[in-house]
């Protein structure tokens, strides 16, 4: 059996590790177009903060590891064209442009995604930036030492890490977002607010509800360097030395247009087994859709988790459905220097669009000495106390280690009550000791007394 899987990042990686375990008789393939193979974005943030030596570990292993597995790496080949019925694709070298073919049994899609461009008349690297890959961290951390000032526009995870970064490092720092709050698809509006209260108090200008509708570069003269005007919605233009574009990615789903089904934003519309709607093709990672079952929902969450789960899971369904992608439930961890955002689940806007009967408490518990705090926000269906998401913010690192724990809960349909009296260490130090678990048993009982009193 031959195995071709397109992409050499997180979710093919881990897809062809498991073939190779599944499949000890069959030949697995990577073809990846670039020099190197499984980047960590997440070392990104590292690199721009002050740690110098994290090029030389962003990544986690080697084409000459893998081939060292039994699997082949073809670097710095382009797959030009797939063809699901002949079960052939085409590529070529990126240097010579040498065309080749290959066929396969079983196709794994793991093709990533693109940036979201607006139309701009400058610069990549030079005026505008994105943060895709290490040569463009290796850009901003140039331009950071050499500029005064920058826009953002995009206040999602990646606008919000890059925002303090920047702040931290001397820059004025313009926050751009179109929405009425920032990390609007992970956060409920008081766990934004919270956050949005501390990027404020750090000095970055932060812009809601406001949109960019054009770039004029003003190129560089023999005093000045090269400037950008940003011009909003509300009449206002913005002068900055360079622009960092946050808006969004898009599925690298090409290959396949015309031969599969696309779901949300264009992606690979993959079902329970990540199996696409054409026989023997799979899809994996930020080019394929993610079930939610909370939301009953096919939609694009690229996630570095949640593409090594589904490469894992698609090696083991090639030859037959065996197992199905347990729950996705979107759990991330933003981190960044003194402060960490950490979610599972659903916010209580998205479980009130869906129709749950949907409730929310939240406390801070601050430590006796008042340096460590840590905001959680708990989703839960009120009467049932079902429990379908939590929210942490705050520079208690360790409190935020709680979202794994909320993952499970979540998957397994626990209630509040499920996990009031489980043994959780105990969390000495800290203004209220009894742990989260007690104090959102205690908090949702008082909500639910008044909503009582109000009734009656």
């Amino acid at each position: 059996m031959k195995i071709v899987i397109i992409g050499g990042s997180h979710a093919g990686i881990a897809c062809a590790r498991r073939c190779r375990e599944e499949y000890p008789e069959a030949g697995v393939t990577i073809i990846e177009r670039k020099e190197d193979v499984s980047f960590v974005s997440q070392t990104i943030p590292l690199f721009l903060i002050e740690d110098e030596d994290i090029l030389n570990r962003s990544h986690y292993t080697t084409p000459k590891e893998l081939e060292f597995e039994g699997i082949q790496v073809l670097i710095r080949q382009e797959v030009k064209t797939v063809e699901v019925d002949k079960k052939r694709l085409t590529y070529a070298d990126v240097k010579t442009d040498k065309l080749e073919e290959i066929f396969y049994d079983k196709l794994v899609m793991a093709t990533g995604s693109y940036p979201v461009l607006p139309l701009i008349d400058g610069i990549f690297n030079e005026t505008f930036f994105l943060l895709k890959n290490m040569e463009d961290a290796v850009a901003i951390k140039k331009f950071m030492h050499d500029s005064n000032n920058i826009v953002i526009v995009g206040a999602g995870i990646v606008g919000v890490e890059l925002a303090k970064i920047f702040v931290e490092n001397g820059l004025h720092v313009t926050l751009i977002q179109r929405g009425d709050r920032i990390l609007d698809r992970y956060l409920d509006p008081a766990v934004a607010k919270a956050v949005e209260d501390s990027i404020r108090l750090q000095g970055i200008d932060l812009k809601l509800n406001t949109q960019v509708i054009d770039y004029q570069t003003e190129k560089a003269t023999l005093f000045h360097r090269s400037e950008v005007i940003v011009q909003t919605d509300t009449g206002e233009k913005i002068k900055t030395n360079g622009v960092v574009l946050s808006v969004g990615f898009r599925p690298n789903s090409y290959l396949l247009r015309n031969q599969v089904k696309l779901g949300d934003k264009g992606a690979i519309l993959v079902d329970e087994y990540m199996q696409s709607t054409a026989p023997d093709v799979f899809a994996v990672g930020d080019c394929a859709t993610t079930y939610f079952s909370l939301l009953d929902v096919n939609r694009y969450s690229p996630h570095a988790s949640e593409a090594i789960r589904q490469g894992t899971i698609a090696a083991i369904n090639l030859m037959g459905n065996k197992q199905r992608l347990p729950c996705s439930l979107g759990t991330y961890k933003l981190n960044m220097k003194g402060y960490t955002v950490a979610v599972t689940g659903i916010t209580q806007e998205a479980a009130l669009e869906k129709g749950y009967q949907a409730d929310a408490v939240y406390f801070e518990n601050t430590n006796l000495n008042r340096k460590i705090f840590s905001f959680m926000n708990l989703v839960y269906e009120r009467g049932k106390h079902t429990i379908l998401g939590m929210q942490v913010v705050g520079n208690a690192t360790l409190e935020s280690e709680y979202v794994n724990t909320l993952a499970i809960v979540i998957e397994k349909k626990l209630t509040i009550e499920d996990i009031e009296f489980s043994d959780f260490y105990f969390e000495h130090g800290y203004k209220d000791p009894n742990g989260f678990a007690k104090i959102f048993a205690r908090l949702a009982r008082e909500k639910e007394r008044e909503l009582e009193k109000i009734k009656h």
